[in-house]
């Protein structure tokens, strides 16, 4: 198993996963930021009425966190 690791002093970490559900095929996302003291920067999560790949969609997850991170300046 995998263990989350910070990232480098004075540097914002940017963690995205995705999920298919063959039951109803939609996809669900979620993003959550995190600095480099392990605090919550913030976070972001939804669902798609597609088929996606988890490739297409972890890639489209972190377009979101991207598009969040530039609004928020």
């Amino acid at each position: 198993m995998m263990q989350w690791q910070r990232p480098d002093y004075c540097m914002l970490k940017c963690n995205v996963d995705a999920i298919f559900f063959s039951s109803t095929r939609s996809s669900g996302w979620g993003w959550c930021v995190r600095d480099s003291h392990s605090r919550f920067i913030s976070a972001g999560s939804g669902w798609t009425q597609a088929t996606l790949t988890i490739i297409e969609g972890e890639a489209m997850t972190l377009f979101k966190a991207c598009r969040e991170a530039v609004a928020q300046g």
